[in-house]
């Protein structure tokens, strides 16, 4: 077996995403092409009672103290319960910037990105205030 950085001296350059693609690979045909948001059914339609549960436990992880948000979606896909189904991460990352718009979270420190940012629960400020 050839190492990663040998193949990368006997080409010149770094490996790249398509160098693991064969020439006949084709992605037109859905079966073929990497999942996306719609190709999660469960994610079309969640269900107010869902999105409330699950809304309710990010908050109340963060309501204690601050925390940052990959912390937030880690907490919520390894802490499963009942009333939530699994989910992708980035379901989680893009309902915590929901939460953020509809100010039930507030950022505390700003991060490189979202998943860097530190947040706590709305309620929580008035607590520390």
């Amino acid at each position: 077996m050839i190492c990663r950085a040998c193949i990368e001296r006997r080409l010149g350059r770094q490996l790249m995403p398509d160098d693991f693609r064969k020439a006949t690979d084709d992605e037109s045909t859905p079966e073929d092409r990497p999942m996306q948001k719609e190709d999660y059914g469960i994610i079309d339609s969640p269900t107010p009672q869902m999105l409330q549960a699950i809304d309710s436990a990010m908050i109340n992880f963060v309501s204690s103290r601050p925390r940052n948000v990959i912390v937030i979606v880690r907490h919520m896909i390894e802490e499963p319960c009942a009333a939530i189904p699994w989910l992708p991460d980035w379901f989680f990352l893009d309902r915590v910037a929901e939460l953020i718009d509809a100010h039930a979270m507030v950022v505390v420190t700003e991060g490189e990105d979202l998943r860097f940012d530190v947040v706590t629960a709305a309620t929580g400020l008035a607590h520390g205030q």
